[in-house]
């Protein structure tokens, strides 16, 4: 059990950590933001100044070393994540990294293994579980009126980037969250590709869970970054359907109990089509950071902080994500069905 107070430490200050990481902390007064540490001190202490700390340090070892932190958030790249997640373990220290966890998911499974025998608390951001939309999602598919989910889709519209970013770096919270919403592993994945420069490119793929869902994902390169371009379907086996869009709304498409005209309004309207939706209202009220799950996510890890638990999703979770990653690019590659082990 921590004390309310949380002695927080800050690994990377880039455009990701300080657009939606760092502004979560004010709505978690119990977390303390002691030092931050980046490569490039002088951005180490702008941000971290900004956020309130007053440590600054441009090598994690000497952070770790001097500050008696209770917690540790580490955003970076994938070499850096997966070094500071060794160095967690070593140290016994609570760690939120963000994804991917690491290169492969051979090197995270050595990891894996580590934190297991040491009884780590490592969290992965995925946030997208943890949207508010995911959540209601969530709960409409355990109902039985939804009945057994069949299919689950998933599209992401990006801006240009080299292809190996597009499902390792991008397509990989769309993985999780698919894994999170069939609440089982998968089983194969089929890929295919077109491309037409380094940077403009497309992968679809398909994929069987192990429960019988059906999986499609659909990831680009070839949109604007002007416009979110998200989108999850999801069709249960009594008629009805779930539609998320762009993280802000949802609707449940739900078959009335009764015989009618498709144009006429059912007799009940509980029985009717459902429509979740965010809404702006006062300044600084459901902002993205709230809305994509970010707040959601350090608000578990924080929960976990105090209480004992561990977080999830966890390194299996980024170990199996990964997996999939790799067995997506290589189907894309050879066109053949991957087994996933």
């Amino acid at each position: 059990m921590i004390d309310k107070s949380i002695r927080v430490g800050f690994i990377g200050a880039g455009n990701h950590a300080s657009w939606t990481l760092y502004p979560c902390f004010q709505y978690f007064p119990q977390i303390d933001l002691i030092s931050v540490c980046d490569l490039d001190l002088d951005k180490a202490q702008s941000i971290g100044s900004r956020f309130g700390a007053k440590h600054f340090y441009g090598d994690y070892h000497r952070m770790l070393d001097s500050e008696p932190l209770e917690a540790l958030f580490c955003c970076g790249g994938p070499a850096l994540h997966a070094a500071v997640i060794a160095e967690a373990i070593k140290r016994k220290i609570p760690l939120f990294v963000e994804k991917p966890p690491a290169a492969t998911s051979a090197e995270l499974e050595q990891l894996m293994q580590q934190a297991e025998n040491n009884d780590a608390t490592i969290m992965v951001g995925f946030m997208h579980r943890f949207a508010s939309i995911s959540v209601w999602a969530r709960k409409a598919m355990a109902s039985a009126q939804f009945g057994k989910t069949m299919t689950i889709y998933a599209r992401e519209g990006s801006w240009a980037m080299p292809i190996g970013g597009l499902v390792r770096d991008s397509g990989i919270h769309h993985i999780d969250l698919m894994r999170f919403l069939a609440d089982e592993e998968v089983e194969w994945v089929q890929s295919t590709k077109c491309t037409d420069d380094d940077k403009r490119h497309a992968i679809i793929t398909i994929m069987q869970f192990k429960n019988g869902i059906l999986g499609q994902l659909s990831l680009n390169t070839l949109e604007s970054f002007s416009e979110p371009s998200d989108l999850i379907e999801i069709h249960g086996n009594n008629g009805q359907w779930l539609r998320l869009d762009n993280w802000a709304r949802g609707v449940w498409f739900r078959s009335p109990g009764q015989q009618r005209p498709p144009w006429a309004a059912p007799d009940n309207p509980a029985e009717s089509s459902l429509f979740y939706e965010h809404t702006w209202s006062t300044a600084g009220t459901n902002k993205s950071i709230v809305i994509q799950g970010y707040v959601g996510e350090i608000g578990h890890f924080v929960e976990c902080l105090e209480n004992g638990s561990k977080p999830t999703p966890n390194l299996c979770d980024g170990y199996r994500a990964l997996q999939l990653v790799e067995a997506i690019n290589e189907s894309a590659e050879n066109g053949q069905r991957v087994i996933i082990e």
